[in-house]
């Protein structure tokens, strides 16, 4: 099978839970008080063991320098992409507060944990979970402090302060924890190893539910009619990946990293980080109207994207 078809239908399989998660809260199985508890197990619990488990595999000493480099990679990645949505912002005329916080959000925040890692896992090597791994610990560093300013500064809320004690989560402790392991070649126990295993199995479908639970709460017609997403998702799944690209291709020193970097770029709006742009000021019924299109047209966006580049 083609990488094409391979990610095709991963998507389509991910595209099924959202509209799974979609029927069970019309139904009525899922109460609206439910959601916020499931978004935080998703952040608090299930992240940091996917974070863990990922740092559970036999590298190399190449790889690991090569995932220094990506660490660097991906920082610079993510302040250039922080940067590009304030340029597409401008580009786009979007002079609202609340409303260019939200698109600069998620212009530049990318779904690796909830599509990227199951993505990884399907398409490239066990080693490239470690180049996953890091890409998580510099996303949750950067959306606590450069993301959060530039949130801040759209927004222009009064009294938001920013916290360096944000960056004191339980998803940064599970790399820390993790990178203990794989530095000094700690062998877990087996039945460690398959709890969390199945627990991070779990977490992609749990969060595509979650994502199909957002779509009860918008007017199904309000989907379709803000042209400003749709400039969004082929700015943010579409350029963004031939852009990083043709300028990181010179500095890959491998293949497997250049694959992952872009594969990275293509990803949706997570819905986690909704209840930071609810907190500082952003506009927050139209971030999840973002995350929820950016979701479901990824099913056609990330298959181009592996088409193209992978």
């Amino acid at each position: 099978m083609t990488v094409f078809s391979v990610t095709l239908g991963r998507m389509i399989a991910l595209f099924l839970i959202v509209i799974a998660g979609y029927i069970v809260k019309r139904c009525g199985l899922v109460k609206e008080e439910w959601v916020g508890g499931l978004m935080k197990l998703l952040m608090n619990f299930f992240l940091p063991v996917v974070i863990f488990n990922a740092l559970q595999i036999d590298v190399s000493p190449d790889m690991v320098r090569n995932s220094l480099y990506f660490c660097i990679a991906i920082a610079i990645w993510g302040t250039a992409a922080l940067g590009y949505g304030f340029l597409t912002a401008k580009i786009c005329r979007i002079r609202d507060g609340a409303l260019k916080g939200s698109w600069v959000s998620c212009v530049w925040i990318p779904n690796v944990a909830f599509i990227g890692v199951p993505l990884v896992q399907t398409l490239f090597p066990a080693s490239a979970m470690l180049y996953t791994a890091m890409a998580l610990l510099i996303f949750g560093v950067l959306t606590f402090t450069t993301g959060l300013y530039g949130l801040v500064y759209c927004t222009r809320q009064e009294g938001s302060r920013i916290s360096p004690k944000l960056l004191i989560n339980v998803n940064n402790a599970a790399v820390l924890l993790g990178a203990i392991t794989l530095i000094f070649d700690i062998d877990l126990p087996t039945s460690v190893l398959s709890a969390t295993g199945m627990i991070s199995s779990a977490t992609t479908p749990l969060a595509m539910l979650a994502v199909g639970i957002l779509m009860t709460r918008i007017p199904f017609k309000s989907l379709f009619d803000d042209w400003r997403i749709y400039v969004l998702i082929v700015l943010k799944q579409l350029v963004c990946p031939v852009l990083t690209f043709l300028i990181a291709r010179p500095f890959a020193p491998e293949p497997l990293f250049l694959s992952v970097l872009v594969l990275f770029s293509a990803m949706p709006v997570p819905a986690p980080p909704l209840s930071l742009i609810s907190n500082y000021g952003g506009n927050l019924l139209w971030a999840t109207r973002t995350v929820v299109m950016t979701t479901l047209l990824s099913v056609i966006t990330i298959p181009l994207v592996a088409y193209w580049f992978l």
